[in-house]
């Protein structure tokens, strides 16, 4: 079964508890997750925390314009 390979998820707020859930989901399907989160360091090392998958951690604010533009 092919899953998600070569697809790629946005997840926004991905380092709390139902942001986390569904990335892991995700990433178990063989997508690759962009775990998002207004702080840098906190998205970096939830996903470095994480066994098998692939995260591409990243800030972003949705509150905040310039964040995402």
């Amino acid at each position: 079964m092919k899953g998600l390979r070569d697809r790629v998820a946005l997840v926004t707020g991905g380092t709390g508890l139902l942001g986390g859930a569904i990335a892991m989901r995700l990433a178990a399907e063989q997508a690759t997750v962009a775990i998002t989160s207004r702080d840098l360091s906190k998205a970096k090392g939830w996903a470095e925390q994480q066994k098998g998958g692939k995260y591409f951690p990243a800030q972003l604010d949705l509150a905040d314009e310039k964040s995402i533009c």
